[in-house]
């Protein structure tokens, strides 16, 4: 029988990271030899940089302990924000995580689509569309898949995040689960977490 991979959210720790008794290294230490994992799930809070020569030590420390990266997610890095000058900061900073994730080998890079509403716009759709095929195609040039997750805003509605996927419409882009994060009855986010499956 074949084991599912597994590993814990280092968001999961982010009590230690806020109060300095815990930095990357530390999680991974945490997850390969008290928890026996062999692959990690980084929060980029935890990073402390996205610059080259540091994320080449968070990919030793991987390497050095045989470990995978499963997932980078990334916050501040939404798609869409009413501030174009935040749209304007949060691109850059899709940009340099999605670079960052293909440096650490991550097979996938979760990037929020934004807005605070229950619904997409006609024009905040078509940008979100827009971006994320743009980096949909550089995750897939780069062997990994990036894409958006049923976390805040619009995403937590099954039927705008199917919306969404089919829009885009790209290899690059896949869904990350937060089994049941969706908005509705209980029934309602189980039958999402089941319509969802072939997709993530």
């Amino acid at each position: 029988m074949v084991m599912p991979t597994l590993s814990i959210m280092s968001y999961s720790f982010r009590g230690l990271l806020s109060s300095g008794q815990m930095d990357v290294f530390g999680y991974l230490e945490t997850c390969r030899y008290r928890y026996g994992l062999e692959s990690a799930d980084i929060w980029n809070r935890f990073l402390v940089s996205t610059d080259p020569e540091y994320l080449a030590k968070v990919r030793n420390a991987l390497d050095e302990r045989g470990m995978s990266l499963a997932d980078l997610c990334v916050d501040q890095a939404h798609v869409w924000d009413d501030d174009p000058e935040v749209r304007a900061r949060n691109e850059a900073n899709a940009w340099a995580h999605l670079r960052a994730g293909s440096q650490l080998g991550a097979r996938f890079v979760r990037i929020d689509a934004g807005s605070r509403r229950e619904t997409w716009s006609d024009a905040e759709f078509d940008h979100i569309v827009s971006r994320f095929r743009h980096y949909a195609q550089f995750a897939h040039d780069h062997g990994f898949r990036m894409g958006a997750e049923n976390h805040w805003g619009p995403e937590k509605s099954w039927v705008n995040l199917k919306r969404l996927y089919e829009a885009i419409d790209h290899p690059g882009f896949g869904i990350s689960l937060h089994l049941g994060s969706w908005t509705g009855t209980d029934d309602e986010r189980h039958a999402a977490d089941v319509a969802v499956a072939p997709w993530v």
